[in-house]
């Protein structure tokens, strides 16, 4: 992995670490959530999704995939705000 010209040894620290800033630079850029989610799968934020089987003959569906993220932020927010009003900040 070669980050700011340098190679890193791919670890799950480094790993976090580029994806997080990648993360950081999109919203930055006024991407949004979702649009994180399709340009994740996708390479792009939309508006379209791309769907279809590719030459493995796996099926993909950019549309869904951001959908199913979404569900799964929303849910890690509201189990996050739970747990800050059981047990306080």
């Amino acid at each position: 992995m070669i980050v700011a010209g340098k190679v890193l040894a791919q670890n799950r620290a480094n790993e976090r670490m580029v994806t997080e800033s990648m993360i950081r630079k999109w919203l930055d850029e006024g991407i949004s959530e979702r649009g994180i989610f399709l340009t994740w799968n996708q390479g792009n934020p939309g508006p379209g999704c791309y769907r279809g089987v590719n030459k493995h003959g796996v099926a993909y569906d950019s549309c869904e995939y951001a959908d199913r993220a979404m569900l799964l932020l929303s849910a890690t927010r509201a189990a996050r705000i739970s747990q800050e009003l059981a047990y306080g900040k």
